[in-house]
């Protein structure tokens, strides 16, 4: 069952990694004196920004649930909450720490960039610049009270988080939500990931409950699997309206992603393109999340030194950084498992 996510997963790394690309690529060419891209080119380039950023993390972290909810199936609830959960926090947690400080390393000598110790200290308990771990984490810690309720009571305790994702971000961005949100209600936000509760709180804890109630709810979705496919095309069109503000359209964006999350365990295995590719990067997900920012620095930075001129040559530049800011990392990954020398420090570098 769902023999598909290691794909998906693989699908919204190269998401992730085509939207920092396009990112990086546009700040370099500003900071080092060449001509932006623009056009259609630009525009093309937007939109494929837009897709990265709306649907890339969501959908890993509904993934990232639902492979959580193997370990739940295996447990006992108690079991759970000591073993497998401090398991996979760690396997999280230890990258996380090692690319963070060579991320800090990189911007000190590359950009200036500077924090106090206090400073340091908070970049890592908020996610900088890895925004959804400590996320992840915290819905780990609590997962032993999702899986120890989510027969009985999974749909009341999605509602409820959604409910308090919504709160958050109309705390977060006023008007995103279409109503006034009171400012005596920011008593109510959770220290630390508050920020990213407010645009990711849903998806976690919807993949773990999705995935341990499948044999209920995907029936179901596979009866309306036509009807969300086409709702989700619809949804994602308007946004690109909201975006420009020719029709703002306040919570389109968050029943957009939701529309997808609810039709993406329907899609079949082997309708999927490219998809070894995508399982292999699928398999490397998390390491490449983390070392691909890193990978981009000296990327542009070898470019600037060697060719500078490519900087200038949109059409070229952004396809060629997001494939080797792709591939390189996958490939040392792999190198790094298949080594019998180095393979028992891989979870440590790259989960």
């Amino acid at each position: 069952m769902h023999r598909q996510f290691a794909a998906l997963r693989g699908l919204a790394m190269l998401m992730v990694v085509l939207n920092h690309s396009i990112t990086m690529g546009m700040r370099a060419q500003q900071m080092w004196g060449f001509p932006v891209v623009d056009g259609v080119l630009y525009q093309t380039l937007m939109v494929l920004h837009d897709i990265g950023s709306m649907f890339a993390v969501p959908v890993f972290l509904f993934i990232s649930g639902c492979f959580f909810s193997y370990a739940a199936k295996k447990a006992e609830p108690r079991s759970l909450s000591l073993k497998v959960v401090r398991a996979s926090v760690l396997r999280v947690l230890y990258p996380y720490l090692l690319w963070s400080v060579l991320f800090y390393i990189v911007v000190f000598f590359r950009l200036n960039e500077s924090y106090s110790v206090t400073g340091y200290i908070k970049n890592l308990l908020v996610g900088y610049p890895f925004n959804f771990v400590p996320l992840i984490i915290f819905f780990m810690v609590i997962s032993p009270l999702l899986v120890r309720y989510s027969k009985r009571f999974g749909t009341l305790m999605l509602l409820l988080i959604f409910g308090y994702q919504l709160l958050l971000m109309g705390l977060e961005f006023p008007g995103s939500i279409g109503i006034p949100v009171p400012a005596q209600l920011g008593i109510l936000k959770i220290p630390i990931i508050g920020g990213t509760m407010s645009v990711w709180g849903i998806y976690f804890p919807l993949g773990l409950i999705y995935s341990l109630n499948s044999k209920q709810i995907l029936p179901w979705l596979k009866r309306w699997k036509w009807a969300l496919a086409e709702v989700s095309v619809v949804l994602f069109a308007l946004t690109l309206f909201d975006q420009f503000s020719a029709l703002p359209l306040p919570l389109i964006r968050t029943v957009s992603v939701l529309a997808f999350i609810l039709l993406t365990p329907t899609i079949s295995r082997n309708s999927i393109p490219m998809l070894r590719e995508l399982e292999k990067i699928g398999k490397h997900s998390y390491g490449l999340y983390l070392a691909n920012l890193i990978v981009l620095e000296f990327l542009l930075l070898a470019i600037k030194l060697t060719v500078p001129q490519l900087l200038g040559v949109s059409i070229v530049l952004f396809p060629l950084i997001f494939v080797i800011t792709l591939e390189f990392p996958v490939w040392v990954m792999s190198l790094m498992a298949k080594s019998k020398r180095v393979h028992q420090y891989y979870r440590y570098v790259f989960g």
